[in-house]
């Protein structure tokens, strides 16, 4: 799947796990950017850095969620799923 166009190559990297995309992206962007003999600019990587670990913060969040709903406590199910929304709209 990933020897169509490029920009079907970026949408699936993308899309290839729902909870992982950032990291998916730029795993893919870093890949081409060493072929191509890119350096990203200390900017760019620093809003990448925040990106993934606001994605990661918001995957733990989502963990707890489910051991929240696994021990029926709704109260703090339906926070943390509140507050990763919050996390995931930020990005």
């Amino acid at each position: 799947m990933m020897t169509g166009t490029p920009d079907l190559r970026k949408m699936l990297s993308e899309t290839i796990a729902g909870d992982s995309t950032v990291a998916h992206l730029l795993a893919y962007v870093s890949a081409v950017e060493t072929v191509s003999g890119f350096v990203p600019d200390t900017r760019i990587q620093q809003e990448r850095c925040i990106a993934l670990e606001l994605e990661r913060i918001a995957i733990h969040i989502g963990d707890i969620s489910v051991l929240c709903m696994d021990v029926a406590y709704q109260l703090g199910q339906v926070s943390c799923e509140a507050l990763r929304t919050i996390i995931i709209n930020t990005l």
